[in-house]
């Protein structure tokens, strides 16, 4: 079992407020919330919008808010959830990398980094982000 200290909502919330000031909150509930921000994964990118929907003690479930494209050829976005609902898969869920115990704040990089190997996906139609997905190793 995992001993290990979790995070309240109100922790999360405010680790959030701190370290990206400009995110906003909305559909707030004692136990939820939505949370919208944007991202640009490098001096070559565009801004792409995202917004994170948490339950407190749940995982963090990522959504793009843009439609996003698809390359060439490809009839799904690689590695996420459900294309069309754009749910981006982040972290490896069954292996703890993110958890309660963590502040939601610390995956913001991660998603910035999903979409820069996003853009490379669009040019090579290879998902070199790795990770794990459906079960494999991609």
């Amino acid at each position: 079992m995992n001993k290990e200290k979790k995070f309240t909502i109100a922790h999360q919330k405010a680790f959030l407020r701190q370290a990206y000031p400009n995110g906003h909150f909305y559909e707030e509930t004692p136990s939820s919330f939505f949370w919208k921000y944007s991202v640009h994964p490098s001096p070559l990118s565009g801004t792409y919008q995202f917004k994170i929907h948490y339950r407190e003690g749940k995982h963090v479930d990522v959504f793009a808010i843009d439609k996003l494209m698809l390359c060439e050829g490809k009839k799904k976005l690689p590695h996420v959830y459900n294309t069309d609902k754009q749910h981006l898969c982040i972290y490896h869920r069954p292996s703890e990398e993110w958890n309660a115990s963590h502040k939601i704040s610390e995956i913001v990089p991660w998603i910035s980094e999903w979409f820069y190997y996003y853009e490379n996906w669009l040019v090579t139609a290879k998902w070199l982000g790795g990770g794990i997905h459906g079960g494999k190793k991609e």
